[in-house]
């Protein structure tokens, strides 16, 4: 299996579709679309030189109609951001043919410098932050070091949400975050299909050999 990973215009081009079309039947290709906010506007600021939100959910909906596996890709997940729209996010994602969701959340590296450092307190700020390093820093747990990842409770309620969402609606859930990692359907954290739930095995052959695999031990 070929899986594109994509928040760009490429693979909207004319002569792409015309060649995904032409191959569909194969089934064995599979789609990600990086989207973490449904909020166009806000997204010019999070995202800046890409399409819209609106305009890569009309491409995975195009993907998803020709047959495709397609996958809301919600990484990074910012608090501040991506909550403030996440039902409406899911919402779109489902509605334009989505057959899974991956997530995983913003983390922060204390040891950014240059335009790094100024890119990510810019973020901060379009999150509510008045500080985000420190922000990261207190609500972290320490033994993960530098590279600051929020604790599991800060995440809990948005990764509830989510699964709930992904239950209620047969789309598969995964997680590459390493809290909630465990609640992942699939073993492959990017949202391809698990084991005997896509009729074309070729989908199915990712490494198992890495974590969420070893989660899901029937998958082995």
């Amino acid at each position: 299996s070929i899986i594109f990973s994509s928040k760009g215009p490429a693979i909207y081009d004319d002569n792409y579709l015309k060649l995904f079309e032409k191959y569909s039947e194969q089934n064995t290709m599979a789609f990600q679309f990086s989207i973490v906010t449904a909020d166009d506007s806000l997204a010019k600021k999070v995202e800046i030189g890409v399409p819209s939100p609106s305009k890569r959910f009309k491409y995975m909906k195009t993907l998803s109609d020709m047959g495709y596996w397609t996958i809301l890709r919600l990484r990074p997940f910012i608090i501040g951001i991506t909550d403030h729209t996440l039902p409406e996010l899911l919402e779109k994602a489902y509605n334009s043919g989505a057959s899974a969701v991956s997530t995983e959340f913003y983390a922060v590296d204390n040891r950014c410098v240059g335009n790094m450092r100024e890119a990510t307190k810019n973020l901060g700020k379009l999150m509510g932050i008045k500080d985000i390093f420190k922000f990261y820093t207190s609500l972290s747990p320490k033994e993960r070091g530098g590279y600051c990842r929020l604790n599991r409770q800060i995440k809990e309620r948005h990764i509830k949400y989510i699964y709930k969402f992904c239950v209620e609606h047969n789309m598969v859930f995964t997680c590459s975050d390493p809290d909630f990692k465990e609640l992942s359907m699939s073993g492959n954290c990017c949202g391809m299909p698990p084991k005997g739930m896509h009729p074309t095995k070729d989908m199915n052959n990712w490494s198992s050999n890495q974590l969420t695999a070893f989660l899901r031990s029937e998958e082995r």
